[in-house]
């Protein structure tokens, strides 16, 4: 069984062969071996999700020069203990209808994703920092069930929910920075849980950035337990 796999996708969008590995533990012979045949198949690009609690690993990522571009993690919410979550009508959330991103939700992913590990690879250009989250965003009005709140007609904040691991799946939520602090990510959230809970999902699952402070504070506050954290590392080959 191959201990790696190429990206088409990535490797259409970013011009090159880009490939992740897949085992989360290797010794350094096995990691060393990998990266070589990569190399040999003029990958450029390696991504590999390490379990934080290898140190091994990390070691053995750092020897060959693997970039940590951030530690995710996985948070996961039991539902099943409430059966409503509550809404206030002094913030009004509803439903994006529009079939394609507006000007307001391309520049919240953009502000939203400085945490990402696309963002903070110095080799990433910024440019195709913003093109693939604004691909990202395309598509995620496409397929998945948005939430926004609008100050005078301009959306200030969404969350968007899909299914991920057979769970209701919080896929990204940004607030516009001037206006956090004031409960409607807290909102947003009682909003998706409200909806999960209506599709029949008894677990909701959401990913952060360890170093995304405000993001993980308001996941525990609201509930959630940390079921793993990973270490992403890059290879430039």
């Amino acid at each position: 069984m191959s201990k790696y796999e190429i990206l088409k996708w990535d490797a259409e969008f970013f011009g090159f062969s880009v490939a992740k590995i897949l085992p989360k533990k290797l010794d350094l012979a096995d990691l060393e071996k990998i990266l070589k045949e990569l190399k040999k198949k003029n990958v450029k690009l390696v991504y590999w999700a390490t379990d934080n609690k290898d140190k091994d690993s990390q070691k053995h990522a750092k020897k060959f020069d693997g970039f940590l571009t951030g530690k995710k993690i996985t948070y996961v919410k039991d539902l099943t203990k409430n059966t409503k979550f509550p809404e206030t009508e002094l913030i009004k959330i509803e439903k994006y209808t529009e079939k394609i991103p507006n000007s307001d939700l391309l520049n919240l992913i953009i502000q939203g994703g400085i945490y990402s590990r696309f963002y903070v690879d110095p080799k990433i250009s910024k440019k195709k920092y913003e093109e693939l989250h604004k691909l990202w965003i395309t598509n995620s009005v496409k397929n998945n069930t948005i939430f926004i709140n609008k100050n005078r007609n301009h959306i200030i904040g969404f969350v968007s929910l899909n299914e991920k691991n057979h769970r209701g799946n919080i896929d990204f939520i940004v607030v516009e920075k001037k206006y956090r602090g004031k409960g409607l990510a807290t909102a947003l959230m009682n909003r998706a849980h409200n909806w999960f809970v209506s599709k029949g999902y008894k677990l909701v699952q959401a990913d952060a950035q360890q170093e995304n402070i405000n993001a993980c504070n308001m996941y525990e506050r609201l509930g959630y337990y940390i079921e793993k954290i990973d270490s992403y590392y890059h290879f430039w080959l």
